[in-house]
């Protein structure tokens, strides 16, 4: 489930057995503007953010790319 914490706008949801990295890196990939993820320490949560951000990566090799920043992950402090 992907929530947006300002409005606690419910914005993905999936229900099965599939929770794998490439599966976030999927969803996650689907806003560009993505630039923090809140999340407890799940394996495919932190793979799909890592695939989402090498995927960024190679993207703005590209010369009509356009800049983005790094995803990053954690919890509130």
């Amino acid at each position: 489930m992907a929530i947006e914490p300002q409005s606690m706008a419910w914005m993905a949801g999936q229900r099965g057995p599939d929770r794998t990295g490439a599966r976030w890196c999927e969803v996650v990939t689907k806003w560009p503007c993505l630039e923090h993820v809140i999340a407890d320490g799940g394996k495919g949560r932190e793979r799909g953010v890592k695939l989402a951000n090498e995927a960024r990566s190679a993207q703005a090799q590209k010369p009509e790319a356009v800049s983005r920043q790094v995803i990053t992950m954690g919890l509130p402090t």
